[in-house]
């Protein structure tokens, strides 16, 4: 068995992770859909005067503007991870918040270019 310690004012198992890798896995996850996000901006710009953008190269504009607040909300989540908040979240809360406006964003922009 084994018995907790105090640790920087904390209780905690000698068998418990540390935090931080928990923080290190989430913000991991938060770069990696920043990048995602960037990369459809780029793409997004290659492909807006291919034929088969006519459908959403009207929208471009919005489109650019929504995946450029997305992928900064990642990076801003991501940067700030573990700190304290003003609304409490805690980084499991923060991810699930990015988490939902990824969904979102995927289903609008699903929308927004289809044939």
């Amino acid at each position: 068995m084994s018995y907790p310690r105090c640790e920087a004012g904390r209780m905690q198992s000698h068998e418990a992770e540390p935090v931080e890798r928990d923080l290190e896995e989430l913000k991991n996850i938060l770069d990696e859909w920043r990048s995602i996000a960037s990369e459809l901006i780029e793409m997004l710009r290659q492909t807006v005067d291919h034929e088969e953008s006519a459908n959403w190269g009207p929208h471009v504009t919005q489109i650019d503007k929504v995946l450029r607040q997305y992928r900064d909300l990642c990076d801003d989540e991501s940067q700030e991870l573990g700190l304290w908040r003003e609304d409490g979240l805690q980084p499991d809360e923060v991810y699930e918040v990015v988490w939902n406006e990824g969904d979102r964003l995927a289903q609008w922009l699903t929308r927004m270019t289809a044939h």
